[in-house]
């Protein structure tokens, strides 16, 4: 594949990224300022239109070679389009919907589509609104809810029952689940684990710790069997955190030095464990193959015998063509995820080591003139031994150098001077090249970045502004490391530095970012250059095939434009509005390369051709991969997505559209069949409503008489719940609250029934709280009247008057 091709691939995920992110400023500004009927239109367009660019891919002779990767891309935003339109009909027509219903009808056609399409991405994107349609369910987002400690456990035993049912199945081979696998059985274990937390079930945790010990010995023994090193991996993981979690329990109830003594003996015993544990992984994937290996044998065994057609679209469609990386790849090492956990163990150890070590010495010390100065003492008499012991265990030394490092760094403070600062500092770098692994080499790689911002601000005194010479030197430190890493010898020092530095340095530049000027122009100084910088990154990592380079320079790009975009331009409206024909351009623009980078490819004699030439006989384009030119088996063009599976996707737009087309009709014709009627802005709030930059304004009836909010109280109504309140007009036309409406009752001449939601104490929220302070037309302060005009629908919601 061309470098043009591959640039054209990153130009069409970051201009759909930039139309799905106008998405949310649509949703954010609701369109203040647009008429109703142009916001709904616009919303039903948005969601069709991402649909609709599904089906061109197919029609175009440039982005067919592609393969199933753009209808891909554009179905999933469709997806995403479609979640922000539901929402932006629920703010439009202020229909009180409940947040878990919005994820919940978000839900149906992303889970439609991932079972349709067998793509990761999908299901995926179907798991996590899953999981908060669930999430909100229990806990709306604006309402405080108190559950009893039984309750908030049987709300998290929920989540981790479905988890399991999701991996048993995917283990079964009924789904292809991909990452999502791994991450449905950890969330599970999390929340095996969780249960037995007493900080947040007080006085039930104890009660389940037999359930998480239970579910952990479980899984030990199943996973042991199976030879799944990875599932091992995850358990030991999930046994060390409530191995964590209990030390912590008790170091509440037992803060003395004996405690922080056995503490130490604490980390010594787990770190032994943990060796004697990943020692017996290491020998199962030595022995008997990676059980992932196994694992995925088995699943697609399974899946040959259920005589199930694999798309081009399936799992790691889109991962592949963003990293450029095949299913091989993806399969985790048996060995290697030991490793990962390993490094992830020993750091844990390393916080609960230098907790204990520095508690001691801190607790022994109260009558010494310096405990500062022991804690250093300490921490170098335990670096340097860690560091030169012979035939010592890496874990071993990995954890007593950090746990050395970590108390090094805490001295600082106590004992203040600048020689004790710069002797850590190089210790910090002496323990970057003793300890062992990628993972630890990464964080010791932050600690001694951390190290010298604690100089640069305890000695050279950067504060403020001044603070944006630490993020330059640490930038420049890391473009430098960036450079020169590849002139590492060993791959062992090498790698960690290549993942390290670029992503230390774009963070740094990120930061300096929102600084205000250190000199004069430095703020828009710094933002230029870190987009040229991270786009000339782009551009470079894409050329050079540096996969991991891309994909970081890709999230600092789109982080880049989203905060500064939101920061610097306009309203609301108008950022939505150009950010989407910001999006569009961008696709344009990337469909324009590629068509060049065809036709480069019949030009004989052209880079592109050759290196796509070679490409292909190297065997990098294969039929089964869905970026391959899309040529079926018998020479004839392959059938794309969306078209492979025409009635299907119809079926599910239709869905989509009947739902949201449906919800219009409904609402409007509420509408029609309303009321308008005339509120007072609530007096507290009046001078900040005439202020012009009101964001939340209550009204005379947002607060209910005592007499009714303690009725209310008193019968239990919790915070949240939906109430009806019967309004009447007063001698002005204002109109006020007269009573709870009683489902059934007969309301009079002149009254109206409006609906809001109870806020526990004796308020009430109707939705038309929130103002956008842009959309009021220019007028003066003084301009805005205390009366507003609110239309009430015949079903009780209100909406403010266009």
């Amino acid at each position: 594949m061309s470098f043009r091709t591959r640039l054209a691939g990153i130009g069409y995920v970051l201009g759909t990224a930039l139309a799905v992110a106008a998405i949310l400023y649509f949703f954010s500004s609701n369109w203040g300022g647009l008429p109703r009927g142009a916001k709904t239109l616009l919303a039903a367009c948005m969601t069709a239109g991402f649909y609709a660019l599904a089906f061109v891919p197919a029609t175009l002779p440039f982005w067919r070679k592609h393969g199933d990767f753009l209808p891909l891309v554009f179905l999933f935003a469709g997806v995403m389009a479609f979640g922000g339109t539901a929402a932006l009909l629920n703010g439009i027509y202020n229909a009180h919907a409940d947040e878990w219903r919005l994820f919940a009808v978000w839900f149906v056609p992303a889970l439609l589509f991932s079972v349709l399409l067998r793509n990761v991405w999908f299901y995926a994107l179907a798991y996590v609104i899953g999981h908060l349609a669930l999430y909100f369910a229990f806990y709306p987002g604006t309402y405080f809810i108190r559950y009893t400690d039984w309750e908030i456990a049987g709300i998290i035993g929920l989540f981790g029952a479905i988890n399991l049912l999701l991996y048993m199945t995917a283990e079964r081979g009924l789904w292809r689940a991909g990452f999502v696998r791994p991450l449905s059985l950890a969330v599970f274990l999390f929340a095996a684990v969780w249960l037995s937390n007493s900080f947040v079930l007080n006085g039930v945790g104890h009660w389940l710790n037999l359930l998480s010990v239970a579910v952990l010995a479980a899984c030990f023994r199943l996973f042991g069997k199976r030879r799944d090193s990875l599932a091992l991996s995850l358990t030991g993981l999930a046994a060390s955190f409530y191995a964590v979690l209990k030390f912590l329990e008790l170091m509440e109830e037992h803060f003395s030095e004996v405690f922080f003594f056995f503490g130490l003996v604490f980390v010594a015993l787990l770190l032994t464990a943990n060796v004697l544990f990943f020692r017996f992984v290491a020998r199962l994937g030595a022995g008997g193959g990676a059980g992932e290996d196994a694992s995925a044998s088995g699943t697609r065994v399974r899946t040959q015998r259920s005589g199930r057609a694999t798309d081009n679209g399936g799992e790691g469609t889109l991962a592949r063509h963003i990293r450029g990386t095949d299913d091989s790849a993806e399969r985790a090492d048996g060995p290697a995820a030991a490793r990962v956990v390993g490094n992830i163990v020993t750091i844990v150890g390393t916080v609960i080591g230098a907790v204990s070590l520095i508690g001691l010495l801190m607790l022994l010390g109260e009558a010494w003139d310096e405990p500062g100065l022991a804690v250093f003492a300490v921490s170098v008499l335990l670096i340097a031994l860690t560091a030169w012991l012979p035939r010592l265990n890496p874990t071993v030394r990995n954890t007593g150098l950090m746990i050395g490092l970590i108390a090094g760094n805490f001295s600082v403070f106590p004992y203040h001077e600048a020689w004790v600062n710069l002797v850590v500092l190089a210790l910090g770098i002496l323990c970057w090249f003793r300890v062992q692994g990628t993972g630890v080499k990464l964080v010791v790689h932050f600690i001694v970045q951390l190290t010298f911002v604690f100089f640069s601000l305890l000695h050279l005194e950067w504060y403020g502004n001044e603070s944006a010479w630490i993020l330059i030197i640490l930038a420049a430190a890391n473009a430098v490391i960036y450079a020169l890493h590849e002139r590492a010898g060993s791959p062992a020092l090498r790698r960690p530095l290549e993942l390290g530095s670029p992503l230390f340095m774009l963070a740094a530049l990120f930061w300096l970012t929102f600084l205000e000027d250190v000199f004069t122009g430095s703020h828009a100084l710094f933002n230029a250059m870190f987009f040229v910088l991270v786009s000339g990154l782009l551009v470079l990592s894409v050329r050079r095939k540096r996969h991991y380079d891309t994909t970081l320079s890709m999230v600092f790009w789109l982080l880049f434009v989203s905060f500064k975009y939101y920061d610097w331009l306009w309203d609301l409206l108008h950022k939505s509005l150009t950010m989407l024909l910001g999006g569009l351009i961008l696709i344009a623009l990337s469909a324009l390369l590629d068509r060049r980078a065809d036709r480069g490819k019949k030009a004989v004699g052209s880079p592109d051709a050759n290196e796509a030439s070679g490409a292909d006989l190297a065997g990098g384009a294969e039929p089964s991969d869905g970026f391959s030119a899309s040529v079926g088996h018998n020479g004839r063009p392959a059938r794309l997505l969306p078209y492979r599976r025409l009635a299907a996707v119809l079926a599910i737009l239709a869905l989509q559209f009947a739902y949201i087309g449906g919800e219009i009709i409904v609402r409007e014709n509420l509408i029609a069949r309303g009321t308008t009627v005339q509120l007072a802005v609530h007096p507290d709030d009046l001078a900040y409503y005439r202020s012009g930059d009101a964001t939340w304004v209550r009204y005379t009836i947002s607060d209910l008489p005592e007499p009714m909010a303690r009725e209310l109280r008193d019968g239990g109504m919790t915070a949240g719940k939906r109430i009806r309140l019967v309004l009447r007009p007063d001698a002005e036309g204002v109109y006020q609250i007269d009573r709870i409406y009683r489902e059934g009752e007969t309301v009079r001449a002149g009254e109206v029934v409006i609906n809001g939601r109870f806020d526990g104490w004796g308020g009430i929220r109707y939705g038309i709280e929130s103002r956008d302070p842009d959309g009021d037309g220019g007028r003066k302060p003084s301009s805005l009247s205390p009366v507003v005009q609110v239309r009430i629908s015949a079903n009780g919601n209100a909406m403010l008057e266009d």
